[in-house]
């Protein structure tokens, strides 16, 4: 849809309105013959500069109609240009990375990475506070937050860039979900970028189960971000599994490409196993879940308890062997 509405003129000043031009086509595209049809567009404005006439066509309000048609051949294109006001912002990350660490000690980390573009009417000339303070309606165009919709049983949360902790966010309990309001430290104008990360933390028992006949765990998880209207261009999930596992899979109801990583962190010995996922171009759409089955062992859930107790014991036989041993140079006695 992005690519089909283009703001027109592409550079605006501030405080003015933003101009889009839909493109489409007039006929319903289709593989056979159309007896008869009529489409229908349904604008964000009335304001309409202009828009193409293929007849009969009526524009009434907000809706542009065109047809009845009769007789429309196979694939038949008739370009469709509409030249109307749109002052919604084009909010698109340019990248998304959303990664769920697992633990099989209580806890799943949630942390997403965003890159963040405003592909509306990109502002030309200076930026003024001043003039956005006193009337930031004056810009429809500019993202001055983001919400995202995340689980009811979510704690912790933060908010951060390259600079450091950002306070400007507050998150809101809704009947079945939390409300986490992202605020960025500047409003994103036409063709402005951003660049941070958020992340909280899950109870890992409603996410995570076990097969009691087969021993395997099953893990699900959202794919996307609750965020509505929002188009990723290149978006990645990454599920670090616990170390020790093996046999793992991934079931998704949408086609994904699939690689894998080791990730090394405190206590580990090999590493962390990470399935990496990727797809391009998805929307809130795609807010859908997947389950991740693996295998670990129990010997494998106590590997970093039993290296600290080690750690701890050969520190402990350590301290009791050096107390026994005198290694002071002493002077011989004189008879």
């Amino acid at each position: 849809m992005i690519e089909q509405m283009i703001p027109y003129p592409s550079e605006i000043k501030q405080g003015q309105t933003q101009l889009v031009l839909y493109l489409n086509n007039h006929y319903f595209t289709s593989p056979y013959k159309t007896e008869t049809q009529k489409t229908t567009v349904k604008l964000a404005s009335s304001k309409v500069e202009s828009y193409s006439e293929e007849q009969p066509t009526s524009l009434k309000g907000m809706t542009v109609t065109y047809g009845p048609y009769s007789a429309i051949e196979a694939f038949s294109v008739s370009p469709m240009r509409i030249h109307y006001e749109n002052g919604s912002p084009f909010l698109v990350l340019t990248n998304l990375l959303k990664e769920y660490e697992v633990s099989h000690w209580g806890n799943l980390a949630v942390e997403t990475h965003y890159q963040l573009e405003n592909k509306g009417a990109h502002l030309v000339g200076t930026f003024s506070r001043l003039d956005y303070q006193r009337n930031p309606s004056a810009n429809p165009n500019q993202i001055a937050e983001v919400n995202e919709a995340v689980p009811l049983s979510a704690a912790d949360f933060y908010y951060r860039d390259s600079i450091g902790n950002i306070s400007t966010s507050s998150y809101q309990y809704l009947s079945n979900r939390i409300n986490f309001k992202i605020q960025p430290r500047f409003p994103l104008m036409g063709g402005w970028k951003n660049t941070f990360y958020t992340g909280y933390n899950l109870p890992i028992e409603k996410f995570l189960s076990v097969d009691t006949v087969t021993g395997q765990y099953h893990l699900n998880v959202t794919f996307g971000v609750g965020i509505d209207n929002v188009y990723v261009e290149n978006h990645i999930l990454k599920i670090v599994l616990p170390e020790g596992a093996t046999d793992i899979k991934v079931h998704a109801p949408f086609a994904f490409t699939q690689s894998e990583e080791n990730r090394k962190t405190y206590l580990d010995t090999v590493g962390r196993p990470v399935v990496v996922i990727n797809v391009k171009d998805t929307a809130s759409e795609n807010y859908r879940y997947i389950q991740v089955t693996y295998n670990l062992s129990s010997l494998s859930i106590f590997h970093e308890p039993l290296l600290v107790i080690g750690a701890v014991f050969t520190l402990c036989i350590f301290i009791i062997l050096y107390s026994r041993f005198d290694l002071s140079i002493s002077k011989s006695k004189q008879i």
